[in-house]
């Protein structure tokens, strides 16, 4: 790891008791690290925000049911449907710090209908909302 990584975080109890979690994996190390330069993770409210966004970063990377809830791309960036970021911050996370699958799509009601709003009805609502207008004709030069 370089300097200024984040190897893990610890917890200790009133008792001094220690419990440790490291990073194993050099993706959550990174995500630790930026977490931790932006918003320091000396909190625990800061700490649970990184695991529950590392469990988000693992669901969506294996759950392919989940894939209509979110896009990536590198203009726009992520996009992800309101019912996703709820669960992310609502659902428990178990003792290994991810989502239950089988709780998360309950959460996401993803066994009763298909996601009401898709990523790009969800983007276009935001644009809509922030007053941005797409451009359909180029302005004419002043003379």
């Amino acid at each position: 790891m370089a300097p200024g990584d984040v190897q893990g975080v610890s917890f200790r109890t009133a008792k001094g008791l220690e419990t440790k979690f490291m990073f194993v994996d050099m993706d959550a190390a990174c995500w630790a690290a930026s977490i931790d330069r932006s918003y320091d993770l000396r909190t625990a409210r800061r700490v649970s925000l990184l695991f529950r966004l590392l469990a988000l970063i693992e669901i969506m990377s294996q759950a392919e049911w989940l894939r209509p809830f979110f896009s990536l791309n590198s203009k726009d960036g992520a996009t992800l449907h309101p019912n996703l970021l709820a669960a992310a911050a609502t659902e428990p996370l178990s003792k290994s710090a991810s989502f239950d699958v089988l709780r998360f799509k309950q959460a996401m009601n993803v066994f009763a209908q298909a996601p009401v709003l898709d990523c790009q009805t969800v983007q276009a609502r935001q644009k809509k909302i922030s007053g941005y207008k797409p451009r359909t004709k180029p302005k004419k030069a002043k003379r």
